[in-house]
């Protein structure tokens, strides 16, 4: 009978993981991982310093392209509805779309392992934003395309496997880029090994979002604290559940 909590037969050989008391593909498939939200982010807390600077520049930086895309965007999607045929403001739109996820989720995951080299004890560095841009484009695309499609299709099938998935494939994009894994096979291993402690992690996201609230509240300015720290606490948790691979984390 096949272990359908085996861990996948991709060729990990030539990973090198970070020393340390932190987690593996096998451990996290064997539930060997606390999450304890409320100490987790109270770790975060205590690590912080060092980390908000570098974080932030390469936000800006991020949220500068973002904005040039989205003017760039917009000159062309206002081209589309001037023309007034439905057809080509669908395409155009689907497009737009794909090519967004295309161009920033190796941004976005940049901005995420800069927060796990952090949390192994290394100097994040803004320029880490890069890090993974453009060799990574197509993977990470594959890999939140299917995901996308997967929690869309769930949440069609009365919702609740559509949560589900949306917990349980929180690590597939960092698993991909830090472990080589095929988008089916991240995505397999984050459902497997979350599954294990779905409820936990559901509540850590659910503190994450409040964390973030509360920062928002506070005039906005508190959201220079909580993103950084809800970002490190979700790095650490990913180090913790999956380990770090040397690569992933060297400039």
């Amino acid at each position: 009978m096949t272990d359908v909590y085996k861990a996948p037969s991709a060729d990990l050989t030539e990973h090198n993981s970070i020393e340390g008391e932190f987690g593996s593909i096998e451990k996290a498939l064997a539930g060997q991982y606390t999450v304890d939200p409320t100490e987790r982010y109270k770790r975060a807390w205590e690590n912080l310093k060092g980390l908000k600077t570098p974080f932030w520049v390469a936000g800006l930086i991020y949220v500068v392209m973002f904005i040039a895309y989205g003017l760039i965007s917009s000159g062309i999607g206002t081209l589309s509805f001037v023309s007034g045929n439905p057809v080509f403001v669908v395409i155009y739109s689907i497009v737009d779309q794909l090519l967004s996820m295309l161009i920033f989720g190796p941004l976005g995951i940049g901005i995420f392992f800069l927060a796990v080299r952090h949390s192994i004890g290394k100097r994040a560095e803004p320029g880490q934003l890069l890090n993974y841009f453009p060799e990574y484009l197509i993977p990470i695309f594959v890999v939140t395309l299917l995901s996308y499609i997967a929690i869309g299709l769930g949440l069609l099938l009365l919702i609740i496997p559509g949560i589900y998935l949306f917990v349980g494939l929180s690590f597939a994009i960092p698993l991909t880029v830090d472990k080589g894994l095929s988008a089916t096979q991240a995505m397999t291993v984050s459902v497997k090994a979350v599954h294990r402690h779905w409820f936990a992690i559901l509540g850590f996201l659910l503190l994450a979002i409040f964390v973030n609230l509360v920062g928002a509240l506070a005039l906005i300015v508190g959201l220079l604290w909580t993103i950084p720290l809800t970002s490190l606490a979700y790095a650490s948790l990913y180090r913790d559940m999956f380990g770090v691979e040397e690569a992933t984390v060297t400039p």
